[in-house]
């Protein structure tokens, strides 16, 4: 499509009043993958002010089902999405809505799906098909069935998971300009059924170069990163200022940015909420007044002390300062300050000096 045609494309649809994601000046907890068990634990979660996704198991009675919990969502004004894969497919969606769309949809030559196993640089390996994003005749159709998808569906954004950068996968996944092409196509689709577009990206958001986050930010309107804030990183001291650039860069330009901790190496529940709240004072230590950046809580949880960080702590004084001695980030705020250790091992609160 040319440059032109888009324009004119997004002119037209201009006057046609998009959703807004909410800014995270109150909360700092958000809630991802929200699933048939909503109801149990409806308590916890009716408090946020976001949730990136929702589907449930398919069943019989599904579209009922989710059709109720959606009512319940809306009646407690939370902004939310639904799911689908933006690179695998399947024989048969084990979701409501579906996960994923399926191969039968998909009436492309077998080169244009990849199947069996992809080995991750890190060595973890995942089992599926996925569309080869690198063929323009699987892309191109591939991104017109995830609109059409989408347009069927209620929520104020869509939850595209599974797009990687070169840096973060294996061999099974695709040169980055492809990827950006596909998460671009699904976006401009996205203002014909009034929703944004949250994708999911396997990546060190540190290792993102200037031409891959202008890219980034042309693509989509949110971004969900699973690899918040890496090891790699907090052990060798100077690695951060590309992490925070990179981050400030996309906030900046009004794109909404969810933290996922996501680490294998974390074995317990104890664990997993301490790096939760690691990561939770790392984003009190680059965020903006206004900015929609927030970080992922499970829905089945009670909301935990960090949750209203922005709140509790109030405006910042100044941006966070570094002593590279000590390798920790501190920054004071009107009701308080955080310090937060580099290698995640402490991190030291104090709010009301």
């Amino acid at each position: 499509m040319s440059y032109m045609k888009r324009f004119r494309n997004w002119f037209r649809l201009a006057g046609r009043r998009l959703p807004r994601f909410p800014n995270s000046d109150q909360r700092l907890a958000c809630t991802v993958n929200l699933d048939t068990q909503a109801y149990n634990y409806e308590a916890n979660w009716r408090r946020t002010t976001l949730i990136t996704d929702h589907k449930i198991e398919a069943s019989s009675d599904a579209a009922d089902y989710f059709q109720s919990s959606v009512e319940t969502i809306q009646r407690a004004d939370i902004r939310f999405g639904t799911y689908i894969s933006g690179g695998q497919v399947l024989a048969t969606a084990r979701y409501y809505p579906a996960e994923a769309i399926t191969i039968e949809q998909t009436a492309w030559s077998q080169s244009s799906i990849i199947h069996g196993v992809c080995v991750n640089r890190d060595g973890s390996v995942v089992h599926g098909s996925y569309v080869n994003l690198d063929e323009p005749v699987a892309r191109l159709p591939f991104g017109r069935l995830l609109v059409e998808e989408i347009s069927s569906r209620p929520g104020d954004y869509v939850f595209l998971d599974n797009i990687a950068h070169n840096s973060a996968a294996g061999p099974h996944w695709f040169a980055w300009l492809n990827s950006c092409d596909l998460m671009r196509r699904v976006r401009e689709g996205c203002p014909r059924c009034r929703k944004l577009l949250i994708v999911n990206i396997a990546v060190d958001p540190g290792a993102l170069n200037i031409v891959e986050l202008e890219q980034l930010a042309m693509s989509v309107d949110g971004v969900a990163f699973e690899m918040p804030f890496v090891r790699a990183r907090r052990e060798r001291f100077g690695n951060q200022y590309d992490l925070i650039e990179n981050y400030r860069y996309l906030l900046d330009a009004g794109k909404l940015i969810v933290l996922i901790p996501v680490d294998a190496a974390l074995e317990t529940e104890a664990q997993r909420d301490a790096e939760r709240r690691f990561i939770a004072a790392f984003a009190m230590m680059i965020r903006k007044p206004g900015d929609r950046l927030f970080v992922a809580w499970p829905f089945w949880k009670p909301a935990p002390d960090w949750a209203t960080w922005p709140q509790d702590f109030g405006a910042a004084f100044s941006p966070a300062t570094v002593n590279p001695e000590q390798q920790f980030i501190e920054r004071r705020f009107r009701n308080g300050r955080l310090q937060l250790d580099l290698t995640g091992v402490v991190l030291w609160v104090k709010v009301s000096e």
